[in-house]
């Protein structure tokens, strides 16, 4: 009998907007440096965009990244790692 392999999904809901995330899983889960991301991740969206939803759900996904990873400042995701688009620059 093959075994099915469970996977876990992070729901981001934005007014209309719906994306699911997979969370890869481990041994452990490490919050070093998880609302740290969260906070600054929602900051530097914010004042690049102006759009608080747009903060919260790159904040998210950047948590999410943040969880999946060990270490504090090593689990800080990247801008490029992040799925979501959101400009270069200020407007």
């Amino acid at each position: 009998m093959a075994s099915r392999e469970k996977t876990s999904m992070l729901r981001l809901v934005v007014g209309v907007r719906h994306t699911s995330q997979p969370i890869s899983r481990g041994k452990f889960l490490h919050v070093g440096g998880a609302v740290e991301c969260l906070v600054g991740w929602a900051g530097i969206t914010l004042a690049m965009t102006a759009d608080l939803a747009q903060a919260a759900y790159v904040a998210a996904e950047a948590m999410a990244f943040s969880l999946s990873r060990p270490g504090a400042q090593d689990s800080m995701p990247y801008r490029s790692e992040l799925p979501s688009f959101w400009p270069s620059t200020n407007p």
